[in-house]
């Protein structure tokens, strides 16, 4: 059965038609189990069918709003567009906005604060 002709269906076709692959995935399941599963793609056109009859029965309770193929179209923005989105609205911080520049001390030696204040303190 087509995509097409599902969308066709009625709410009580597409909820028995769910019903009857989700039963015939628990029988490819069993089968495979004890090693008498013919056709193991079987169970992935099962698989894709009840995901389509799914997606088109939760199409229909939000009354139709998906519908149609997105293949070959892209999305307006798609992650890039949501990520800039989520980067404006959000208020910069300022601590992580900017980084500590290296002070002089570890520039020059190469050790951290902690190891300079201690030669500092061995000095005096």
């Amino acid at each position: 059965m087509k995509v097409d002709e599902m969308r066709e269906l009625s709410e009580d076709e597409i909820k028995t038609q769910i019903a009857d692959t989700r039963k015939e995935l628990v029988d490819l399941r069993f089968q495979l189990a004890l090693r008498k599963l013919e056709s193991p793609a079987r169970l992935k056109t099962s698989r894709k069918k009840l995901a389509q009859l799914l997606t088109i029965a939760g199409e229909k309770a939000s009354g139709g709003q998906g519908g149609g193929s997105t293949r070959g179209k892209s999305k307006a923005g798609g992650k890039a567009a949501a990520k800039k989105a989520k980067a404006d609205v959000a208020a910069p911080d300022p601590a992580k906005a900017a980084k500590p520049a290296k002070t002089a001390a570890k520039a020059k030696t190469g050790r951290s604060k902690a190891a300079e204040k201690s030669a500092e303190q061995e000095n005096e």
